[in-house]
């Protein structure tokens, strides 16, 4: 429910998934699957992927708003 009351109001929607995605990765705007049936190498790909992506969302803070 949570997905859809924030797509209904204008957000994308990133889908962090294992397995094969289950019901989710239908409902997303983008959808990033960790095809593995191994709890524990879901979990630790879904840390090394939530730190790259604030990683970028850093970098981009940081450059948008340098106004140096």
């Amino acid at each position: 429910n949570g997905i859809i009351s924030s797509k209904k109001n204008g957000a994308n929607v990133i889908g962090i998934l294992g397995n094969n995605g289950g019901k989710i990765k239908d409902i997303v705007n983008l959808p990033i699957i960790v095809p593995s049936n191994s709890t524990p190498r879901i979990q630790e790909s879904h840390r090394l992927i939530l730190h790259i992506i604030c990683d970028i969302v850093e970098r981009n803070f940081v450059d948008k708003n340098n106004l140096s």
